[in-house]
């Protein structure tokens, strides 16, 4: 089966020019994400499979140097069971170590894993100042990854250009089912992801706006927000292209998890949305 995304993003600036960030389709929906942080020098976050990198890779003449994982589920981490072979046959692609970045809570089911990270820890990639967050609710042990320069302050501020690699805890107009839970916990997640400078890129893994859209529409019908930005998915994916990143700006307006004023009302939110009330 094709990549829904069938046009791929052109790299995107984060942090003012301290990196780019480029997009690699895998498997159907997934988005893998290399963070560019020094010339052809690339950290790549999540993944089905190292494949598709590789391809991308060979043909930019980039070379890994991390991978960062999220969270567990096999279409993240499958960029790590081929690690070993993949340096074997094509050693130009890889630094001479590697790094791999994923939860403490969950390290023993991450494969190479090198640095075990929990909440609060701070990162450093290139000209890049990171910190990690750890954002449950899809998975116990999820965590997102936060970016900006290191020429800005301490914790990044409006005009920043921020970027948070946010895995399966927010999806553009959504957020990822809960798997562990509770919903208290994905709630947190989102209100706290949302709590950032508006500017702030936000970079999930799936490709799933349009049908978040539908189901936001379908809660919201007189939102004009969600319906305009309805209409501008539908015109970008009926030519290939892909809708994120998006942004907490725009995830403010128009994501219904978002906008739930209580856990309960989320909750209500995810059992309607797990049950497709919007497709029948």
């Amino acid at each position: 089966m094709s990549h829904v995304v069938s046009q791929p993003s052109p790299p995107f600036e984060i942090a003012q020019g301290s990196a780019q960030v480029h997009m690699v389709p895998a498997a159907t929906d997934n988005l893998s994400w290399l963070i560019e942080y020094l010339p052809q020098r690339v950290a790549v976050v999540d993944g089905p499979s190292l494949g598709p990198i590789l391809k991308y890779c060979d043909r930019l003449n980039l070379q890994i140097t991390h991978l960062i994982n999220t969270h567990i589920h096999g279409d993240h981490i499958g960029v790590n069971h081929g690690l070993s072979r993949a340096r074997s046959e094509r050693p130009e692609l890889f630094s001479e170590t590697i790094e791999v970045w994923g939860a403490a809570k969950t390290a023993k089911e991450i494969p190479h894993l090198t640095h075990p990270l929990e909440e609060g820890d701070l990162l450093s990639l290139g000209a890049l100042r990171g910190a990690v967050w750890l954002t449950e609710g899809h998975l116990n042990g999820h965590l997102s990854f936060l970016f900006w320069s290191k020429e800005s302050a301490a914790v990044p501020i409006t005009g920043d250009q921020a970027a948070l690699f946010c895995g399966d805890t927010l999806f553009a107009a959504g957020c990822g089912r809960l798997f562990d839970g509770p919903p208290k916990k994905m709630y947190d997640s989102l209100q706290r992801i949302c709590s950032l400078p508006k500017d702030t890129a936000l970079f999930c893994a799936h490709e799933y706006t349009e049908d978040n859209l539908a189901f936001a529409r379908f809660t919201s019908p007189k939102n004009g927000a969600i319906e305009a930005r309805l209409q501008s998915c539908r015109e970008r994916r009926s030519e290939g292209k892909s809708t994120i990143p998006t942004s907490v700006e725009l995830e403010l307006k128009t994501n219904p998890f978002v906008l739930a004023d209580s856990v309960e009302r989320f909750a209500e939110l995810r059992s309607m949305k797990d049950h497709g009330v919007h497709r029948s």
